[in-house]
């Protein structure tokens, strides 16, 4: 499903919560770059395992990294330390995939992902109160292209859904 809702050519991947690199390893042919992020140093040492030269696999804190992709992102634009220099300009086509724990994004998070102006924006939640409230934050720039909810855990109340969003 997520396949589907890549956009083709793309120039950047950033996988969020990107564990052993399950989003990032399974859509590498789309990008020309793939960056992963997660805090968890056993995943990443497992995704760096068998990575490919446009791989590159981080282990930190997600908020942290995203702001540290956004300083050398293409998109930065020339006078971005200056104060109210901006938003980045949309010039590599980036698509974000995050993929948080039940408690969401931080407000930091969704900050840096609006600055990274990514082309498309896949959020993929187990929770979905979580979800609805960051999906409202992120509305005031992202249009919310769609929401599928996916009963991956049959007969138990658990519950995944993925939302598409685009600038």
């Amino acid at each position: 499903m997520i396949v589907d809702l890549v956009p083709t050519n793309q120039d950047l991947l950033i996988d969020a919560y990107c564990g052993a690199g399950f989003f990032a390893k399974a859509l590498l042919n789309k990008f020309k770059r793939v960056v992963g992020i997660d805090w968890d140093k056993f995943a990443i040492a497992a995704a760096k395992e068998n990575a490919t030269d446009k791989e590159t696999y981080i282990a930190g804190d997600v908020e942290a990294e995203l702001q540290q992709v956004g300083a050398v992102h293409p998109n930065r634009p020339p006078r971005a330390n200056e104060p109210d220099s901006g938003r980045l300009g949309s010039i590599a086509r980036t698509t974000i995939i995050v993929d948080p724990p039940a408690t969401g994004l931080s407000a930091n998070t969704r900050k840096a992902i609006v600055n990274l102006v990514p082309t498309t924006l896949i959020y993929v939640s187990c929770n979905p109160a979580t979800l609805a409230r960051d999906l409202k934050e992120l509305h005031e720039k992202f249009t919310i292209d769609s929401v599928t909810p996916l009963d991956m855990f049959p007969q138990t109340a658990e519950i995944e859904a993925v939302a598409h969003l685009q600038p």
